[in-house]
């Protein structure tokens, strides 16, 4: 349709509105409280416009267009209005511009200089009120206006529900929860509301008086933290090499949203604590030494002990940390100059069971889906996923949905966060998924709700998965998972009678030593449904870290080379040897991390070159990984800090982080995108790529990397799913594989119109097995671990940056109300945790998350870390270790003060 604006005629969309065509065309009309996020409000009404044939004055950000409407934006009297709101507002409180953070980037500075409002007609005292009390973000009610912005950004646009209106009239105003500070309140620090304000009323309180906005360089780059690949914005101080805020883009996959890591646990890079230079270690001690001192001595090494063991007695780790860049050049390297396939990285201890099961259903062992689709479905099954402390921004996207009026089940021994917003929570028994799920299809095909056509033509065996699950009727079922009849049956329904469902899980699934099998019986499920090759659908791991994605499409894995080629194929053997201008790359499938570490004790891994895998922290059963890493005859380890695998390196070499380098990552939705260099490497760090190219050359091969996008552009060219993504075709948006050619668009979803990559599904046969350790009258509770909102990993990025600690500054063992009253314990009481393996010693934390006889705590810290409680058992498949389930003992220690730690906030009730 055709619409004009000021005498000018502009095309038109129906259900546009008049905001929608003026903005799209450069049409200047105030708006403060209108966000394309938060959609139309019409509370400032400050974009006030003249329609022909309307009366009065209308908002433009909440009038719908028609074809023909005539609209003046621009004459005297509709300015004057415009102007009077602004001035009211400009009036309410008190905008120092001089002293204020956001000058420059403040939308009421910009509208009155728009309307040639230089002072306030009226004239209000300042009352000084503000909240300092959050860690990370400062509210200056002086400064606010009262828009809604923050307000709806909170409620619908990351859904914590925390920000809403208190009082009436005149007293109107901002508060959090009940009207209790925001320090204290259920605010998860994200920061939505500091974004989305449209004046200082809310400011990051880490870059406070540092500088304003339009006073830094910025960067566009993606987060160094969870698996969701957030794009950012670094507000880089050029002339102090440092980053001073961080800001959400408004593109996919997060669409401007963060998480408090992602936007405010950035100063790592700048920690006086990072490694800035390579460290030998002479006597027992480390000790400064040149690159060249350091590479000659491991390059060395390498050699004279491969030329007398042979090429096994090497391994390396990749990482789901380091870029896909630096896990080519390690694989490249392993496989191209020491000739063994020994390479592998921490999906090992997360989500090989999903690249496996996956691969064995569908061909390809990914997200069939992307995150943004989660708002097109009728039906969100969330299993074994902590996903508003592990994913937030994932799970922003799943509370909208629910909010909107998607049903959300979600599935979960512990009563995790993500309960609050759903239709039904299912609390089955730790290790009971493969018996739930079965229950569920044979429900479901017992009432004809299965998708007949689909497993006709799309799977190869249907009429095995029918006969299989009828082991498994619900009372069984029910009987072993602990959920009752009646609810199975509800959820059965419920996913038999949806239109579109999405199934997400996350660790509760795969770090079991049933892991590969629970991945498997989840694609059985989907399969029998048909939720597969179509928008709002598919099966959707959560990869855990940064690029532990990438890290698996990379070859940093003992089975296959970079794309997932086999390196048992000789086809494919081939094709790299004469890419690479090698020969004799090794033909036999290579260890995974466990047998790495295993083979040490029995002298056959005498080398393990680690890259930033902190090894000892994360492996279960830490007293036997210390001894494994002590039965190696050499160990180099690269990193950024120091940390409790570095302690026992005979070579230490400084990495850069993911602000100091270009390159890529991988999210979990298979998308590549781009990493920009914003500062300067401390000391002499270098990147992996790099280390690799200097060995390699000690060594005599040439690995040809020169810098990021040379080491990029020699996987692309051997390449087959990221053969057409180049650095040029990323600048702005990432590109999702397969993607084999420059053409190509990327694919958003996998097999579609159930053409899977290995051409028809396959059922699988699972059955339930029993945890490896189960409880008994000495170890009578079960352990299960994962991670904390405010930090990540071993963290070594969140404990070095400023205010996360602070929020939650050490580990705590969760502890159901009932056993805790049997044991005379109340939060903050010391504890002592005993499993057969070890024990360590911290704070209770009674809380009703977790169900009578099941205790939780994460590995974060290293002076209480769960690993040492944990099980040296393994998924009989990938050699995942089973992290969710062990058996412990609990004995009070002492008396503790009654503690209500910040970092409780968000566990809702």
């Amino acid at each position: 349709m055709q619409i004009n604006i000021n005498n000018k005629s502009f095309s038109a969309q129906e259900g546009e509105t008049v905001l929608d065509v003026a903005k799209r065309n450069g049409i200047y009309i105030p708006t403060l409280c209108y966000h394309v996020k938060t959609g139309q409000a019409a509370k400032c009404r400050a974009c006030v416009v003249a329609v022909e044939g309307m009366r009065g004055y209308q908002t433009a950000c909440n009038l719908s267009v028609r074809e023909g409407m005539n609209i003046n934006t621009e004459g005297k009297e509709v300015k004057e209005a415009q102007r009077m709101v602004v001035d009211l507002m400009l009036s309410s409180g008190y905008h120092n511009c001089l002293a204020c953070d956001r000058s420059g980037s403040c939308e009421l500075q910009d509208a009155c200089y728009h309307l040639g409002i230089e002072k306030t007609t009226f004239s209000d005292h300042p009352t000084g009120r503000k909240d300092e009390s959050s860690e990370f973000i400062v509210i200056d009610y002086d400064k606010c206006i009262k828009c809604g912005r923050c307000v709806a950004a909170c409620n619908h646009s990351v859904v914590n529900e925390v920000l809403g209106f208190g009082f009436r009239g005149l007293e109107t105003t901002i508060m959090c929860d009940d009207d209790i500070p925001m320090g204290d309140s259920t605010c998860v620090q994200c920061g939505e509301c500091v974004q989305l304000c449209p004046t200082g009323a809310l400011t990051d309180k880490k870059s406070r008086g540092k500088g304003r906005f339009l006073e830094f360089e910025k960067v566009d780059t993606t987060c160094p933290y969870c698996g969701v690949g957030c794009q950012l914005t670094l507000h880089v101080d050029r002339a102090k090499n440092k980053v001073v805020r961080v800001t959400g883009r408004e593109v996919w996959p997060n669409n401007g949203m963060l998480c408090v890591k992602g936007r405010y646990g950035f100063e790592f890079h700048d920690s006086p604590k990072r490694l800035q230079y390579p460290m030998i270690k002479k006597n027992g001690k480390h000790e400064r030494a040149t690159w060249d001192e350091a590479l000659d001595l491991i390059a060395e090494k390498i050699k004279t002990t491969v030329a007398k063991h042979g090429p096994d007695v090497f391994s390396a780790l990749g990482s789901g940390r380091i870029t896909n860049e630096n896990n080519y050049a390690v694989q490249k390297f392993t496989r191209a100059v020491i000739k063994t396939n020994n390479v592998d990285h921490c999906a090992r201890t997360c989500h090989a069971p999903t690249v496996a099961g996956l691969a064995h259903a569908f061909g390809s062992g990914a997200a069939t889906n992307s995150i943004d689709e989660i708002l097109e479905t009728d039906l969100i099954f969330v299993i074994g996923s902590n996903m508003t402390e592990a994913h937030p921004v994932a799970s922003y996207y799943v509370k909208r949905a629910a909010q909107n009026g998607s049903k959300l089940i979600v599935c979960d021994p512990r009563r995790v966060d993500i309960a609050h917003w759903s239709d039904l929570y299912v609390p089955l028994r730790v290790g009971t998924d493969v018996p739930f799920l079965n229950g569920l299809m044979n429900e479901i095909l017992k009432n004809g709700w299965q998708d007949e056509e689909f497993m006709k033509n799309n799977t190869e065996n249907p009429e095995d998965i029918k006969k299989w699950i009828q082991d498994y009727p619900v009372e069984k079922a029910s009987e072993i998972s602990g959920v009752p009849v009646e609810q199975m049956k509800q959820v059965a329904k419920m996913l038999g009678e949806a239109k579109k469902v999405s199934v997400i899980y996350c660790l509760g699934i795969t770090e079991h030593t049933t892991g590969t099998d629970n991945v498997k019986t989840i694609a059985n499920l989907q399969m029998i449904l048909g939720h597969l090759g179509k928008r709002g659908c598919g099966v959707n791991p959560l990869r855990g870290q940064n690029n532990v994605q990438g890290a698996c499409d990379m070859g940093a894995l003992p089975n296959v080379f970079h794309n997932y080629q086999s390196c048992m194929d000789e086809k494919a053997i081939l094709k790299i040897e004469k890419d690479w201008g090698v020969t004799g790359l090794s033909r036999t499938e290579g260890y995974k991390l466990p047998t790495m570490l295993h083979k040490a004790t029995q002298g056959e891994t005498k080398i393990l070159f680690c890259v930033g895998d902190n090894t000892v922290q994360t492996e279960p059963n830490t007293a036997k990984t210390i001894k494994e890493v002590e039965s190696l005859e050499f160990l180099v380890v690269v990193d950024i800090f120091p940390n409790m695998t570095t302690e026992y390196a005979d070579v230490i070499l400084p990495d850069v982080c993911f602000n100091e380098d270009d390159g890529t990552y991988s999210n979990l939705d298979r998308r590549v995108q781009f990493l920009r260099k914003a500062v300067d490497h401390p000391g002499e760090a270098k990147p992996t790529w790099w280390i690799m190219q200097e060995l390699g050359k000690r060594l005599g091969v040439d690995l040809k990397f020169t810098s990021a996008n040379a080491t990029w552009e020699d996987m692309r060219r051997s390449g087959t799913i990221m053969g057409g993504i180049t650095y040029e075709r990323i600048q702005h948006l990432g590109l999702q594989w397969p993607c084999p050619t420059v053409q190509h668009p990327g694919t958003p979803i996998l097999h579609m119109n159930g053409k899977f990559t290995r051409g028809k599904g396959l059922f699988s046969h699972t059955n339930y097995r029993t945890q490896a350790e189960l409880p008994d009258k000495d170890y009578p509770f079960i352990l299960s671990t994962g991670r904390r909102l405010w930090h990540y990993h071993t963290g070594t990025q969140t404990r070095n940056s400023v205010g996360l600690e602070n929020i939650f500054p050490e580990e705590l063992l969760e502890i159901s109300p009932v056993d805790a009253k049997k044991m005379k314990v109340k939060t903050g009481d010391m504890v002592k945790a005993t499993s057969r393996r070890g024990t360590i010693t911290l704070k209770a934390w009674v809380t009703d998350r977790s169900p009578e006889g099941v205790t939780w705590c994460a590995f974060h810290f290293r002076e209480a870390h769960a690993n040492v409680l944990t099980i040296d058992a393994y998924d009989d498949v990938t050699e995942t270790p089973e992290y969710k389930a062990c058996a412990i003992k609990i004995e009070k220690v002492r008396e503790g003060v009654e503690v209500v730690n910040r970092g409780f906030r968000q566990a809702r009730p």
